[in-house]
């Protein structure tokens, strides 16, 4: 369904539309979505053209959602740049599926123009643009609130060009990994300078309100087929459909001896079509009783009319249930297990700091997957957080090879104790011989 028809569909149930014009609106709107009318494709004699440019240029004057998107279609040329770097976002603007905004603030010689909205049931993505006189390069932060101002819990913030030049368009993806988008939010930008933090900081707070047309959308697929990978079994339960993303949800067995940390797998389908993990936002929730993944995401296939839609697994990372702590002694360098992408370089002591040095190899799907969570253990079971993950390229040579890795410094912080426990993101990794497929729908 494209945009056009669901104005009419929304403006149905606040008037009752004129019979005559109901065809007349989508066969216009058609013509209009290739950016040009041409006559001469519209109707073949000269006296129904006039029909239909007169039906049309009634409804762009009296129906006030119809006229408001027909002259904001080339706007949307903009919008389709800034959607490059995913697929399924270029796939819901190329659908014309985007909610114009056109919401604008000053304050203190700086501007910020909230423009579209790309939005369903789970995700909102905030393209916006920053005018500033104040700061040469401003930085932009945010947080989400209920109409209150009261933050709302089990959600994430993904920013992209959150420093870029000024007048650039920005986005923020705010995904709500536990609760359904509401109907409204709150969103707080907080603007610096990102080449000095400690000017002051200018605050904008805009009230977003979604079309329900929007966030209503969701198309669920029960799937309930049982995998066997690398001896553990897990059950693929059902697909979800939505404009910014797919869901693939697992289950796992109870006797397996190992949690499914990773999927390295794509969707295809029988129209060719081929969709890999997205490319912003959340990439995989966890299980919440267990420590496990249960959520995958691939782009969506959402506007495509495949029959059939295929997952394709190619491998998976695993965290052994019993023995998965890595032990660290400070003092003597000593250290357990790693991780099989990780190797330990040095510990050293840097302002009463405590850092952990590694390399981190690149995996087959050509990510650097971080191998440790962001807490560890003391010698009585203690749990502390670390302070800061912080990593750059480098290289090492292994057996006279040279390897490209992601060279990891864990800083635990004033840590005083000499023994220590990393808890690992995964501790195996396991690729299948041949592709393992599975029917989703």
């Amino acid at each position: 369904m494209n945009r056009m028809d669901e104005y009419n569909r929304l403006m149905t149930e606040l008037n009752e539309p004129v019979p005559a014009l109901e065809n007349v609106m989508d066969r216009a709107y058609a013509r209009a979505r290739k950016r040009e009318i041409r006559y001469k494709y519209m109707i073949r004699t000269a006296l129904s053209t006039a029909a239909v440019f007169a039906a049309f240029v009634l409804l762009v004057n009296f129906c006030t959602p119809v006229a408001y998107a027909c002259s904001k279609v080339p706007l949307l040329k903009e919008l389709a740049e800034a959607v490059t770097f995913s697929r399924s976002l270029s796939d819901a603007v190329d659908n014309e599926y985007a909610q114009i905004m056109e919401l604008s603030q000053s304050k203190e010689g700086i501007t910020v123009n909230v423009e579209y909205l790309i939005v369903d049931k789970k995700q909102v993505n905030v393209f916006f643009s920053v005018e500033s006189d104040k700061y040469e390069e401003p930085r932009v932060h945010a947080e989400v609130c209920n109409t209150a101002g009261e933050e709302f819990e089990g959600y994430s913030i993904y920013f992209r060009n959150n420093t870029a030049e000024n007048e650039a368009l920005k986005s923020i993806t705010i995904d709500f990994f536990e609760n359904a988008v509401p109907d409204s939010l709150l969103l707080k930008l907080h603007i610096d300078n990102s080449k000095n933090s400690s000017l002051e900081t200018v605050d904008f707070d805009f009230l977003l309100e979604f079309d329900p047309a929007f966030t209503g959308t969701e198309k669920t697929v029960a799937v309930n087929r049982e995998v066997i990978l690398d001896c553990q079994k897990i059950v693929i339960t059902d697909m979800q459909l939505y404009p910014s993303y797919m869901c693939i949800n697992v289950e796992a067995a109870a006797d397996n001896t190992a949690w499914l940390k990773h999927l390295f797998f794509y969707i295809e389908t029988d129209t060719g079509e081929r969709f890999d993990v997205i490319s912003n936002g959340i990439t995989a929730v966890g299980d919440k009783d267990a420590p496990m993944m249960a959520s995958f995401r691939a782009d969506s296939a959402y506007f495509y009319n495949a029959e059939h839609i295929n997952l394709v697994i190619t491998g998976a990372l695993w965290l052994d249930k019993e023995d998965n702590l890595v032990y660290v002694n400070l003092k003597t360098g000593e250290i357990g297990a790693m991780p099989e992408n990780a190797a330990f370089i040095k510990a050293t002591l840097e302002e009463d700091n405590w850092v952990l040095h590694f390399n981190n190899t690149m995996l087959a799907d050509g990510v650097y997957h971080q191998p440790f969570e962001m807490t560890y253990y003391d010698a009585d079971g203690n749990k502390h957080s670390v302070k800061s993950l912080s990593s750059e390229l480098g290289e090492y040579r292994k057996n006279g090879t040279k390897y490209q890795c992601e060279e990891l410094h864990l800083n635990l912080g004033a840590f005083e104790g000499e023994e220590l426990w990393l808890m690992p993101c995964f501790d195996s990794i396991w690729y299948a011989e041949e592709p393992i497929v599975v029917q989703l729908q």
